[in-house]
């Protein structure tokens, strides 16, 4: 069930928290420890103080997206 999250740099990760116009600080330091820190998201949502099926969503979404362009990533046929 555990999926490997590809690190970014903190520039890219401030980007991508702009164009989803994400606004809870304890949601973005969350998800700035899983994107840019490599934790996993249990131990994210432990440190930041929030939810983890909340983080878990959060994350899904913007996994979702182009980090560059904000465009919905097609998905590949299996």
């Amino acid at each position: 069930m555990s999926t490997e999250i590809e690190t970014i740099t903190a520039a890219d990760f401030k980007k991508l928290v702009k164009t989803h116009a994400m606004r809870s600080e304890k949601m973005i330091e969350a998800c700035r420890l899983v994107f840019v820190e490599g934790e996993t998201r249990r131990a994210a949502s432990i440190a930041a103080g929030v939810d983890y099926a909340s983080l878990h969503r959060t994350i899904r979404k913007l996994q979702g997206h182009c980090p560059h362009c904000g465009q919905p990533i097609p998905v590949k046929a299996a």
